[in-house]
């Protein structure tokens, strides 16, 4: 069940450095707050620099265990 209020985004420039994106929110429980006409209330800019390649750790981590016979209760991102 939904309390009423969110957010929308809407990306408006890509390149091979940045990502662009403006973004609104709205209360559907307070009507001056509604938001019907999705009027953005600013913009986040994402420099795709910061990002690192993506890594599963927990996937190689439990195929070593599997190997093993040796399955833990909780696998840590730190092992």
């Amino acid at each position: 069940m939904s309390r009423g209020t969110g957010a929308h985004a809407k990306k408006v420039l890509e390149d091979d450095e940045t990502v662009i994106y403006e973004y609104g929110g709205y209360n559907l429980n307070e009507p001056e707050y509604r938001n019907e006409n999705h009027i953005l209330d600013g913009t986040i800019t994402i420099r795709k620099s910061c990002f690192i390649e993506p890594e599963i750790h927990e996937f190689y981590i439990f195929l070593r265990h599997q190997e093993q016979g040796d399955i833990p209760e909780i696998i840590s991102y730190n092992e």
